[in-house]
């Protein structure tokens, strides 16, 4: 065999620069059995600042696709990012699928899959606490935050005037209920977080609050006098949203389609809140603040619980495709001019909007109420319910301008309590109307009989009933009611 060192001294025993040239006893280009590659690679070059070796008898191939510069590791195993196992986790969770409240998961402890990824893990921990202190917690390649034995938060309880940074750059699912009181936070970074069990976040000077990927979150709960932005454009379902946040001048759930918890959020400079994707909310839908004067929900179709914004500065609310109320219809919308709720047929609980403002109201679609008690102050002239078929409670109003009211022929059904409509300015017709619509209710046809309760009608201006409407008085009469009127 001809080794290099016998090369390189066959070589030198000829002058190559006076023009004369080997004949090796070998052809070019140099094979691998003696320590060439067997390929003419032209024009390339190869420097080794090294010595390079290699294990295994295998095929090996480099794919670049431009100029590549890599700093390898002193040691250790180089993977793909799908091979990256979670750093803490809980290995547990297998999706089964959507319902109405949440996704649902099945748990093991070997294996972790979501949304069709699979990803290893291991329980180091039955409780995960950090907050010692560090201005900076950075959790690095933790893919899944979550619990054995039982544990149900994930908590940093760090000195408040030294934890300034919070970031989770690689956490894609968290089981755990994060527990998060820092007031001296400028930086909480979720950037792969697809879905949350829940968060309890107490965050100053924190200026935004940001999910990019958040599919869905458990209650979140936020309270900061800093915060102006919370952010999650792509979650589609979520828990219960509460807290005070005074600053915050945007809320970005764009995507949101249903809530399994109730909406209480303060937030006093918010001036729009739009949810346009949002059709359902278990719980109740309350938002409060001083500020907003533009509320967009056109795809909601059911509050399970009760409807009762608190919304000073709204002067129009339209409702287009809200069906049911499971709860109480509260709405205190103190300047509001235009009121619209043109698919609503159902209020389980008390019907009780405040509408200082408003001149027209009308609900077209209206069937089933709980019990009435609206007050429609000031100036409402106008109000029709030419659908309604059953009151569950008590018909009162309070309206001082209201001159036209009306109730159409398909009522059955006033279950129990009084009819008052008192220091009105209604009309006669309107006065004769309420009092046949009432005589009607005779328990034929379907009708529940109405009788033995009092119909106050009397005081402001409201007319005396013809002598159609004083008909109506004597059958109520005869069925034990009180009737009075002016």
């Amino acid at each position: 065999m001809i080794t290099a060192s016998d090369f390189q001294k066959w070589l030198s025993v000829f002058n190559v620069a006076q023009g004369v040239v080997p004949t090796p006893p070998f052809s070019f280009p140099l094979i691998g059995e003696y320590g060439g590659t067997g390929v003419a690679n032209t024009g390339k070059t190869i420097t080794i600042g090294g010595n390079l070796s290699t294990i295994g008898a295998f095929t090996s191939a480099l794919t670049m696709t431009a100029n590549t510069a890599v700093t390898f590791p002193t040691s250790g195993t180089l993977a793909t990012t799908s091979q990256l196992a979670p750093t803490v986790a809980q290995a547990n969770v297998t999706q089964t699928g959507f319902d109405y409240d949440r996704p649902q998961f099945s748990f093991s402890y070997t294996s972790f899959s979501f949304l069709g990824t699979s990803y290893n893990s291991q329980i180091t921990a039955t409780m995960l606490e950090i907050g010692s202190g560090a201005d900076t917690i950075n959790m690095g390649n933790v893919q899944v935050l979550g619990v054995s034995s039982g544990t149900t938060s994930f908590s940093v309880q760090g000195v408040p005037s030294i934890t300034t940074s919070i970031e989770f750059p690689s956490l894609i699912y968290s089981q755990l209920s994060q527990v998060i009181n820092s007031p001296s936070l400028t930086v909480l970074s979720y950037p792969e977080l697809l879905y949350q069990s829940g968060a309890t976040l107490v965050v100053s000077p924190l200026i935004t609050l940001s999910y990019p990927k958040m599919i869905y979150s458990g209650s979140l709960a936020v309270t900061s006098a800093s915060l102006t932005t919370i952010s999650a454009p792509n979650m589609l379902y979520f828990a219960s949203f509460s807290g005070t946040c005074g600053s915050v001048t945007t809320i970005d759930f764009t995507s949101l389609q249903r809530m399994t918890g109730s909406w209480t959020f303060i937030g006093a400079g918010l001036i729009t809140l739009s949810l346009p994707a949002l059709n359902y909310v278990k719980g109740s839908f309350s938002p409060n603040s001083t500020s907003l004067d533009t509320l967009n929900l056109p795809a909601l179709v059911t509050v399970n619980t009760n409807f009762s914004p608190v919304l000073a500065s709204l002067t129009s609310l339209s409702l287009p495709n809200l069906v049911t109320v499971g709860g109480a219809f509260r709405i205190n919308l103190s300047i509001l001019t235009t009121f619209s709720v043109p698919s609503l047929t159902t209020v389980t609980n008390v019907f009780g909007p405040v509408l200082f403002s408003a001149t027209t109201i009308s609900f077209p679609a209206l069937t089933t109420l709980g019990s009435t008690n609206i007050l429609l102050a000031s100036v409402v002239a106008t109000l029709s319910f030419p659908a309604l078929i059953s009151v569950a409670s008590t018909w009162q109003i309070t309206a001082p301008e209201l001159v036209t009211f009306s109730i159409g022929s398909t009522l059955l059904v006033i279950t129990a309590g009084n009819f008052t409509m008192t220091g009105m300015k209604l009309n006669q017709a309107s006065v004769d109307g309420i009092l046949n619509s009432l005589a009607i209710l005779d328990g034929t046809l379907g009708t529940t009989s109405y009788d033995s309760r009092t119909v106050d009608l009397s005081g402001g201006t409201s007319s005396t009933p013809s002598a159609a409407g004083l008909a109506s008085k004597a059958v109520l009469v005869a069925r034990g009611c009180t009737v009075i009127h002016n």
